[in-house]
């Protein structure tokens, strides 16, 4: 967020942390931080993701930040490999 001017806009999207696929196996630290272990293409193993559970987590999180906070769920299962990921927008306070 240090990065971003006051009114400028963020757009990032967040994987939800009990479906989506890259977060299976992932060692859970802090502050639902989680360290990826298993990726099934083998390209993000050992990244961090910061992961939520719901809409209203990830509101709840960027309300500090964020201003006009809108949010969207996206769930696909692709011949077995479920994406489930939270979708947000909002301008910087």
């Amino acid at each position: 967020m240090r990065v971003l001017k006051k009114g400028g806009v963020l757009i990032a999207n967040f994987p939800e942390k009990e479906k989506n696929f890259i977060c299976k196996n992932a060692l859970l630290l802090d502050d639902n931080i989680i360290k990826i272990t298993n990726d099934i293409y083998n390209l993000r193993n050992g990244y961090l993701f910061k992961v939520f559970s719901s809409e209203h987590e990830l509101k709840s999180y960027f309300d500090a930040f964020l201003t006009n906070i809108s949010t969207a769920y996206l769930y696909e299962n692709y011949f077995g490999v479920e994406i489930s990921m939270f979708i947000l927008v909002g301008h910087k306070k």
